[in-house]
């Protein structure tokens, strides 16, 4: 008589304790691997990872009889020689749903795939749109803003004031901007060495005779 397939799988260990955390983690891991990864597992039927610790055994409830005769056919690698697997002998599903085996939530696990890359809908006929190379962030565009110092002088000065412009004014003293034409529709730019510059500090000390001193020297 040929071997009866379930659903469900069991392992257990005579080498180890096959309930510890580290034992679940290999078994975790080696179901990634040469399950999840190979076969499409969804969140409505997932592979069900139930540990049973006063049994000693861990319970794998696989969504159908192919699914369990995969894992049985992995579970001849090495890397879990240490385990021993065989089938129940009935399903697990059958049993869940007339709730005879009653188990603690934080027990049981659900193992679904990982999403596909790409998904299956993707369409390889379609190209993908060129990035647009025109289009400025709106912090971008403030700081742009911000740089432009036009915004904060008078585009046409009062000819009166000479062409200034008060930008801060307490009673401390005053900031004045002395504005030259630009090329902007109010005039022709002017050369550096043709805008106006301040003299540079005189210090009380300084005397005329000192200038007339200086003059001798550079004459002599």
């Amino acid at each position: 008589m040929g071997k009866v397939v379930t659903d469900t799988v069991i392992i257990t260990s005579n080498k180890c304790d096959v309930v510890d955390n580290g034992s679940v983690e290999i078994i975790q891991a080696w179901l990634s691997k040469n399950i999840l990864m190979k076969f499409q597992i969804n969140e409505n039927q997932p592979l069900q990872l139930i540990i049973l610790k006063r049994f000693k055994r861990i319970l794998l409830i696989c969504p159908n009889h192919d699914l369990s005769e995969h894992v049985m056919d992995a579970s001849l690698a090495g890397e879990v020689d240490k385990f021993n697997f065989s089938y129940s002998l009935q399903d697990g599903y059958r049993d869940l749903t007339k709730q005879h085996l009653r188990v603690p939530e934080s027990e049981k696990m659900f193992l679904i795939s990982p999403p596909a890359s790409p998904p299956p809908e993707f369409d390889f006929s379609k190209c993908e749109d060129a990035p647009q190379r025109h289009i400025q962030s709106h912090i971008q565009k403030e700081q742009q803003r911000r740089m432009e110092a036009g915004h904060l002088l008078p585009k046409n000065p009062d000819e009166g004031d000479n062409g200034t412009f008060t930008l801060l004014k307490s009673k401390v003293g005053a900031i004045t901007i002395d504005r030259c034409p630009t090329n902007d529709g109010y005039g022709q730019t002017q050369l550096a060495d043709h805008v106006k510059t301040a003299f540079p500090p005189k210090s009380i000390f300084d005397t005329d005779d000192d200038d007339d001193d200086g003059d001798d020297e550079t004459m002599g």
